[in-house]
């Protein structure tokens, strides 16, 4: 029974993280600059969510009256309107359950970790200072001397290209969904529609990707290899699967085959790759909860690794694992 309670608390927690900003965005006429505002909005809710959930667990709720139970105070609490709360509860229902049902942490400890402000007395426990005695003192510092060479690299870094496959020119360009331009939002007026090739309030079309790729091929001589930091899928968290996410992997890469064969390119993964996203179980964790489609999916292409290149030694870092989302 404890479990189911626990669970419930950090389910709808990651939602609040998660449709923060369709929160924040949904207080029109309101200054949201002010940290305290939000601290309040924030914390009102978490103790709203936290006083509902014990009494569910009175009735020895399942996790279907879980999942249905989240996503009725998703839409009553105007988080997401009533299509996000029915998506992005179940993608993300699984993984948290298996998280929660395997914390450490009490509930105090999980509001601090997942809010990140000042809620009453919460408590973070993953950013405290510990002051860890070096066994013999701390040793005499070595001055590094780089070795003088006469090789100049130019490397073009390339990350956040989020593009959107459902991008569509003519509507909404600012919704209350987290994620404008494209369907199943209507058209938009004059000052509120998605242009041609983008618009700063949306992630991209493949036609401004394209038009990149063009500019990059007709431009190469300017570059010799490319770092690519990953960050390639769109922000809508709510309605992404794997074999979409590997889809727009493979298509990317291609592109970059296409316009820019003769360059090397080492590719890192960012935090959007994963589904859900902000999912980077380690390595122990096996089953549906193991990230290992990923790894496997890009394999031939990118990941976690270090490698020898022209004189220099490339090193990409998994640091997903400490994204405090994750």
């Amino acid at each position: 029974m404890k479990k189911k309670w626990f669970s419930f608390v950090f389910l709808c927690l990651a939602l609040l993280y998660v449709t923060r900003p369709v929160l924040l965005a949904s207080l029109k006429g309101m200054d949201l600059s002010k940290s305290d505002l939000d601290s309040s909005i924030l914390c009102d809710t978490c103790i709203g969510l936290v006083t509902t959930v014990r009494k569910l667990a009175k009735l020895h709720v399942s996790q279907e009256l879980i999942e249905k139970a989240a996503i009725e105070y998703c839409e009553k609490s105007g988080l997401a309107d009533e299509r996000i709360c029915k998506l992005i509860i179940p993608e993300f229902k699984d993984e948290v359950l298996y998280v929660f049902d395997h914390t450490a942490l009490s509930s105090r400890e999980i509001c601090g970790t997942i809010l990140n402000d000042k809620c009453g007395s919460t408590y973070d426990p993953f950013n405290q200072q510990w002051n860890v005695t070096i066994p013999g003192g701390k040793p005499p510092i070595k001055p590094y001397h780089p070795p003088k060479v006469n090789i100049t690299n130019r490397i073009l870094h390339i990350s956040d290209i989020h593009w959107d496959p459902q991008y569509t020119p003519g509507l909404r360009a600012q919704c209350d969904e987290p994620l404008c331009c494209r369907p199943p939002l209507p058209n938009g007026g004059p000052n509120n529609s998605a242009g041609a090739w983008g618009d700063a309030r949306c992630d991209i079309p493949l036609q401004t990707v394209v038009n990149l790729m063009e500019h990059l091929s007709a431009t190469q001589d300017q570059f010799e290899w490319i770092y690519m930091t990953g960050d390639l899928p769109a922000h809508n968290d709510w309605s992404q699967t794997r074999s979409g996410q590997v889809d727009i992997f493979n298509k990317m890469i291609d592109l970059f085959d296409q316009y820019l064969p003769n360059k090397p390119m080492f590719y890192s993964f960012g935090n959007h790759e994963s589904d859900p996203v902000n999912s980077f179980p380690p390595n122990y964790i096996t089953g549906s909860n193991s990230i290992s489609w990923l790894y496997d999916a890009a394999a031939d292409n990118g990941g976690f690794y270090s490698v020898d290149y022209n004189g220099i030694r490339i090193i990409s870092l998994q640091t997903n694992y400490c994204n405090k989302q994750n």
